[in-house]
């Protein structure tokens, strides 16, 4: 149950995706940026499941040396979209 008066301010999209450091993307480990655009796609059984193609986002690039050398970006949408499903489907 919402308060009566209850609105949504700010959207604020952020996260982070993981992958491991291949020969294919070593060359950029440990940067940033702080204008660019990040998507992300999901596909299930081929079909698209999740899109969200964020433009205008910041993001930090940071490696993780263990026994398999993983990278992570955490990202941020800089923007506020009016309405998310401008940006995300599903």
């Amino acid at each position: 149950m919402y308060p009566s008066g209850f609105t949504l301010g700010r959207r604020v999209v952020s996260g982070n995706i993981t992958q491991y450091i291949t020969s294919d993307n070593s060359s950029t480990v440990q940067s940033f940026n702080t204008d660019t655009a990040v998507r992300i796609k999901t596909l299930v059984n081929g079909s698209t499941f999740l899109d969200a193609n964020l433009a205008n986002c910041m993001f930090t690039k940071r490696m993780t040396p263990s026994e398999v050398f993983t990278q992570t970006f955490d990202y941020r949408l800089i923007g506020n979209p009016a309405n998310l499903s401008t940006v995300i489907t599903y």
